[in-house]
């Protein structure tokens, strides 16, 4: 059809691409712009997730709607600092949360602020696989947004404003 080397490579890599070979060239395109050390290790711990859940040789263009609301519910399964449990070094955390394994009984759920970060990396990482043309689809996109609710409200009893009122 015309199409010069350079294109048929570049349709194999599209084919083929892997979720590690596509956020490798995301991390360094990001180190060459200058972000922030932060950012930038912010996107690599968005990374390892993205990998623990879908496998780092997972082909990009097979992630979609359904396995991106999994990898969510995943999220909220985490144990916070999970790297640092003794009991969990060297084990496959996907598949413990999978069969439900008894070893995450006891242990605190990361904070809905960081599966929130996470999400919105993942978004972002996403969205740029998207403009290049990995993907034809940034299913991050459609993902409900998560509010995070402040504890219970309640009014003020009338001793509780005539104390403000008489401070002020």
């Amino acid at each position: 059809q015309g199409n010069t080397v350079e294109e048929v490579e570049r349709l194999e890599k599209i084919e083929k691409g892997t979720l590690s070979e596509y956020t490798a060239e995301f991390i360094t395109d990001k180190e060459q712009v200058g972000i922030s050390k932060k950012t930038l290790l912010n996107y690599k711990q968005c990374i390892s997730y993205l990998e623990m859940f879908f496998g780092s040789n997972c082909n990009v263009r097979e992630i979609g709607y359904k396995e991106i609301s999994s990898f969510r519910r995943f999220l909220f399964a985490v144990p916070k600092h999970h790297k640092y449990k003794e009991q969990l070094k060297g084990k496959d955390l996907k598949l413990l949360i999978e069969k439900k394994s008894k070893l995450l009984n006891g242990l605190e759920k990361q904070h809905i602020n960081t599966v929130i970060e996470i999400l919105k990396r993942s978004k972002s990482i996403f969205r740029t696989f998207e403009n290049i043309g990995y993907i034809d689809k940034n299913y991050f996109e459609n993902l409900d947004s998560i509010s995070v609710k402040s504890g219970k409200k309640r009014a003020y009893k009338p001793s509780e404003l005539k104390a403000i009122f008489t401070y002020c």
